[in-house]
């Protein structure tokens, strides 16, 4: 293995671990509302192309690095959509005590 193949595992594997957090947060809470679907919609396009990059470039740390990021990507896509009901009514629930006091103030 070259000293730039080295580099670019490690490279991989930190920005593979970057998003971790953010999936394991989701995974666990369930809560998806402040997450930003084109976001994760944008990062999954820009993984396709660095997947298609690196498959033809032969490049295995960009390979490794786009499909783990970009199943993660996925899986938050995923639980995002899948929420969206509760998400709406989490928004309403909040919506609710500042119209209730702004009606209030104007009656």
């Amino acid at each position: 293995m070259t000293g730039t193949t080295a580099l670019g595992l490690f490279a991989a594997a930190l920005s593979t671990i970057s998003f971790l957090p953010q999936a394991v947060q989701c995974w666990r809470t369930r809560r998806t509302r402040d997450i930003s679907l084109s976001t994760y919609c944008f990062l999954i396009a820009g993984n396709v192309a660095w997947l298609a990059y690196g498959a033809a470039r032969s490049d295995l740390p960009i390979l490794i690095t786009n499909t783990v990021v970009g199943l993660t990507g996925l899986s938050i896509i995923i639980l995002k959509v899948r929420n969206r009901a509760i998400d709406r009514a989490a928004e309403d629930a909040l919506a609710a005590p500042a119209a209730r006091e702004q009606s209030a103030a104007t009656a």
